[in-house]
């Protein structure tokens, strides 16, 4: 396995902690894996496009995942929401 290959596990890992952490309750922060993210993207722009290609599957797991997350994290910011309908978010 490449280096990016493992990197593409590595934040798998993340995604998938991060998912289980969320579901728990606990408040999780993603600072990090989008930095992770981003890095792993630049990589992936300034490769050949044949060997970009050789991680399209490892990337759509990785894409499933992150959507896995949002989905997490947008049943618990409902279950966290005030029953008036007022919105439990912060404002900006």
């Amino acid at each position: 396995m490449n280096s990016l290959a493992k990197e593409i596990a590595e934040i798998s890992r993340l995604v998938d902690d991060a998912r289980e952490t969320a579901k728990e309750g606990a408040p999780i922060t993603l600072g990090d894996l989008a930095r992770r993210v981003d890095q792993l993207c630049t990589q992936l722009v300034a490769m050949p496009r044949q060997e970009a290609t050789l991680h399209v599957a490892r990337l759509e797991r990785l894409l499933d995942e992150l959507n896995r997350l949002r989905d997490t994290i947008a049943i618990r910011e409902d279950v966290l929401e005030p029953a008036g309908g007022g919105g439990g978010r912060r404002p900006s």
